[in-house]
């Protein structure tokens, strides 16, 4: 039995890209073997297929610290804020606002829509913000300078919108795994969940063994060992063949999955997916 609101996802239809778009991201398809999927939009490069991808680095102009141009009590289903970059009508939609500082803070909401928004002056700079699915902010959001006891907003797009091939250093959080190649802009189904094929960096030390888990590589769209020591102190703790401990904040990753098949380096191997169920 399939989780309310999900998709079963039937033969080809992991594979189909289109486009338009078909569903809300981030909706959740699911194949009767228990593989699972997200729906997902490609970013401005080509995807090739067996890719460990990411979603879009937040945008540092964005992201947090903008200002509220109107004061929003409990039960507000809209803000006006003000943006520090050109952004164009529906940019952030499907993805969240929340208040990151000041009054209200810690607050999140989804949004629906929201308005373009430019530098060029103080009235083109604002943005109105709808929120989705009846969403409201439950206390008051204030409205002043940056840097005061006033409220400060961020805004990030759907983790979901405009994916791109996990770099070799992540800027964001792992998706999951491209079942094909996907065009540049198109939708598709991000796989995040069971049996999957993705490539592998497995050379030295950072050969993946079947059973343990895996990470990001340091090479983009792939994946290798997961070294889970916690400290550089303890030796005894190797797995399956090396002496290497690295601790895990050096990483800072959590496992993506764990080894099925060892593939070799620049191939690709099968990893459980352990990413979104």
């Amino acid at each position: 039995m399939g989780i309310v609101g999900s998709i079963l996802l039937k033969g080809k239809e992991i594979y189909r890209t289109t486009s338009d778009k078909r569903h809300p991201l981030g909706t959740r398809g699911y194949t009767r073997d228990g593989r699972v999927f997200r729906y997902a939009r490609n970013g401005g490069v080509a995807l090739a297929v067996g890719k460990l991808v990411q979603s879009e680095a937040p945008q540092t102009n964005l992201s947090d610290d903008l200002s509220v141009n109107i004061g929003v009590t409990s039960g507000a289903a809209a803000i006006n804020i003000t943006v520090t970059t050109v952004t164009t009508l529906n940019a952030f939609a499907g993805g969240y606002i929340f208040v990151n500082d000041g009054a209200g803070e810690g607050q999140m909401a989804q949004i629906l829509s929201h308005t373009s928004a430019s530098t060029g002056s103080t009235l083109n700079s604002r943005m109105n913000i709808e929120l989705a699915d009846g969403g409201i902010f439950t206390t008051a959001v204030s409205t002043g300078a940056v840097g005061t006891t006033d409220s400060e907003v961020g805004i990030v797009r759907n983790p979901y919108d405009k994916a791109i091939i996990a770099p070799a250093t992540l800027t964001s959080v792992a998706l999951g795994v491209t079942p094909r190649a996907v065009a540049v802009n198109y939708y598709f189904w991000v796989q995040t969940w069971g049996p999957a094929v993705v490539q592998v960096n497995s050379t030295g030390t950072g050969i993946p063994a079947a059973g343990f888990p895996l990470i990001p590589a340091t090479v983009a769209g792939a994946v290798t060992r997961y070294w889970g020591y916690l400290s550089t102190d303890d030796s005894s703790q190797s797995w399956a063949g090396g002496d290497v401990r690295v601790e895990l904040i050096k990483y800072g990753h959590y496992p993506i999955g764990n080894c099925m098949e060892v593939g070799a380096d620049g191939e690709t191997g099968m990893v459980d997916l352990k990413l979104a169920p």
